[in-house]
Parts: C-alpha cells; sequence; structure tokens
C-alpha cells in the first residue's frame, strides 16, 4: 500500500479486497453526495467489475490526518489517449498520451480546502509515467475546481459538447403525457404497424448474466460486421449483469430480434450506450420503437430519474424532450515537460487542418461554378 503524507491529508492507494471491503460504508456516504453524472463509475460495484475483469485499476483513499475520517475515494486506471493528426484520405495518425482516467470524472471527495491538489500530486507521484489525468465528462458548471491547481494546466480535448439526456417522471404514463398528442399518436402508430409487419412484440430486459449470449446473438445479427467486430467482449458485459450493472433489452417480434437498446445501471439513471434496430423495418421508424418499448419496460422495473445518452445527436424523434448538458472531456497535465508543446501542437494543427479544408471546399465549389458557366 503506496503512501503520500501531507499537511492535513493521508493519501494511500489500496488494493488488498479486505481493506476495500472495510471502505464500502465511506465508499457509499461519498457516492451519496456525488455530482458526477456518471457516478456508477465510481462506485464498488464498477471497481469490482474491473478487478474480475482483470481491467487495471487503482483505488486512491483520503483520510484526514487529525481523526482518519475517509474523505476521498478515486477510482482510476492507467491509459493511452490519442491524440489525433488528421490527414484526411491519408488517416489520422495519432500521438499516444499516457494517463491516468480517474473514473466517473469529478473526483469522488469532501469539499475540503487543498485535498484536490493533494490528490492530483498522488497520482502523478503514484502513475510517473503518466503525463495527464484525463476526466471524460466534467460538467461545465464544475470545470472551476480544475483550474487553479498547483503546477498544473488543464484543457477541454475537442471543446465542450451536449450531452443529452431524459428527464423521467414516477411512471411511464405519466411520461406519456408529456409528449405532445402527434407524437405520442405517432409512435403508437408506428409500434402497431411494427407487430402488423413482424409480427406480435416481446420485450426482454437483459440484466442476468445467461441473458447475454441471446443479446450477443441479436447485435450480431443486427449491427454492421465492422461495428459489431469493434464491439467489447461477451464476458465483460456477463460480467457486468453479474455486478447488478448491466441494463439492457431486447425487442423480439414473432420471436426475432429487431432491436437492442445496450444500456447499464447508472444509480438512478439508465446510461444508454448503443440503439440498434433492424434496418428491413427502417421505413417503420424501428429504433424509435425500440426505444419506447425499452423506456416503457425499463421505467416499469425500475427508479430511474434519466435516461442519459452521452455524447452525440439523437434521432429527430427523441429531441423535442431531451434535455441538453454541456460536458467535456478535461485534461489535467503537467506543466514542466513537453505534454504542452504537444498539446498546443494538436490544438494548432487542427485549426489549420480546418482551416484547409474549409478553403479547399470553398475553391471546389467555385471551380465547379466556373465550370457550370462555361456550359452555360
Amino acid at each position: 500500500m503506496d503512501s503520500h503524507t501531507g499537511n492535513d491529508f493521508d493519501i494511500s492507494f489500496v488494493q488488498n479486497d479486505s481493506e476495500i471491503e472495510n471502505l464500502s460504508a465511506d465508499w457509499n456516504r461519498l457516492l451519496d453526495a456525488s455530482r458526477s453524472p456518471e457516478k456508477i463509475y465510481q462506485s464498488p460495484a464498477f471497481f469490482r467489475y474491473l478487478k474480475e475483469t482483470s481491467d487495471p485499476c487503482a483505488l486512491l483513499v483520503a483520510r484526514c490526518r487529525g481523526d482518519g475520517e475517509v474523505i476521498g475515494i478515486v477510482p482510476v486506471r492507467p491509459r493511452c489517449h490519442s491524440l489525433e493528426f488528421r490527414m484526411g484520405p491519408l488517416g489520422s495518425p495519432g500521438w499516444k498520451l499516457p494517463v491516468v482516467q480517474v473514473l466517473g470524472s469529478v473526483p469522488l471527495l469532501q469539499e475540503q480546502r487543498g485535498l484536490l491538489d493533494a490528490v492530483v500530486q498522488a497520482l502523478f507521484a503514484h502513475f510517473p509515467e503518466a503525463r495527464g489525468l484525463s476526466l471524460q465528462a466534467v460538467p461545465s458548471e464544475l470545470f472551476g475546481q480544475f483550474g487553479q491547481l498547483d503546477g498544473m494546466g488543464v484543457s477541454v480535448l475537442d471543446g465542450w459538447r451536449e450531452c443529452h439526456t431524459l428527464p423521467l417522471p414516477e411512471n411511464f404514463d405519466a411520461y406519456l403525457q408529456k409528449l405532445s398528442s402527434k407524437k405520442r399518436y405517432n409512435i403508437q402508430r408506428q409500434v402497431r404497424q411494427l407487430a402488423a409487419e413482424a409480427g406480435e412484440i416481446e420485450v426482454v430486459r437483459i440484466e442476468r448474466p445467461e441473458q447475454v449470449a441471446p443479446m450477443f446473438d441479436a447485435l450480431r445479427a443486427l449491427m454492421p460486421a465492422t461495428e459489431f467486430a469493434a464491439f467489447p467482449a461477451q464476458f465483460k458485459f456477463e460480467r457486468l449483469a453479474a455486478c447488478g450493472l448491466l441494463f439492457s433489452c431486447m425487442i423480439r417480434c414473432a420471436g426475432v430480434p429487431v432491436g437492442v437498446v445496450v444500456g447499464s445501471n447508472g444509480i438512478g439513471r439508465w446510461m444508454i450506450h448503443n440503439i440498434v434496430s433492424d434496418g428491413k423495418y427502417q421505413h417503420l421508424s424501428a429504433g424509435t420503437s425500440t426505444m419506447h418499448l425499452a423506456l416503457k419496460e425499463m421505467m416499469a422495473a425500475h427508479a430511474l430519474a434519466e435516461a442519459d445518452f452521452g455524447y452525440g445527436t439523437p434521432n429527430r424523434d427523441f429531441r423535442s424532450s431531451h434535455e441538453l448538458r454541456t460536458r467535456g472531456h478535461v485534461l489535467v497535465w503537467r506543466r514542466a515537460g513537453l505534454t504542452p508543446a504537444v498539446l498546443a501542437c494538436n490544438v494548432l494543427y487542427g485549426k489549420l487542418y480546418d482551416y484547409l479544408a474549409s478553403s479547399v471546399k470553398r475553391l471546389k465549389k467555385r471551380v465547379n461554378a466556373w465550370r457550370a458557366r462555361r456550359k452555360a
């Protein structure tokens, strides 16, 4: 167990299973107060999942020096972040930057002066090869705490982005009442048409390890081969289910899968990762029906405050009921060394590439217009 002692805090890295188990009460206490939109990833259940799947991870524990009270528990794992240098048709070669990923993005700490500074310093000391701390989904309103860290710089990689969330009332009927009468009618009509063309609809929650194999069979049938090949391994989903973290749904028509929603248990929120549907029913908006039926099933089974779709742009059928939350991938880096120069070069290169790409498009447009005039 590595230890780092400051003026006010004792910080250690815990590895022993019995020590981790002894932290359960304090861990859950801190988790209850967490403001992270992804606090499931800083939970004991997710840390257990990482250990069970042999994913390298570490657990930082911060205590008050005076009374030994646990005031911070920060699960992390080493990763490599690729800084891409786009080259058009030649691809996007990347610079591999060793980082420490802070799970849950917002460190699980009590608000105490100097604590975040001490934790950041301890992480860099424990992972000397790391060039930055990666916090993948920091809400914009919580960004300020990272701007004054001693000896550190901070960047928002790829800028601030909108995350799509769907606030959920106490039951599905109340949710339907929030929709316009036209939208309710359209969704119900699409579901009826899907059943009429594809067969009787069955909705199956996928939450247990033995249900993962049928879900993967459905994903294999519904996803393009290249996308399915890049999907995480089946055993990882089986371990997620064993840890109570898998919240997915499969839609069958006449016993044949037509849609899958892959999601996880986000502690009061449903984290949506993939929505897949059968392309041959695209004319019936099978993706919309899949999400609608899965949401009805999950709301009946679990108390959910919201569905979180993460970064990206959802189908237009969902947008009217969504709330946008601004989040960003934050990188905290040491000012010493080459990291600031590499990051600055990456940003400058990206701006230059965007400028050249837009210039080429404008030039092509002018050439095409000139050719059209000559033909006329």
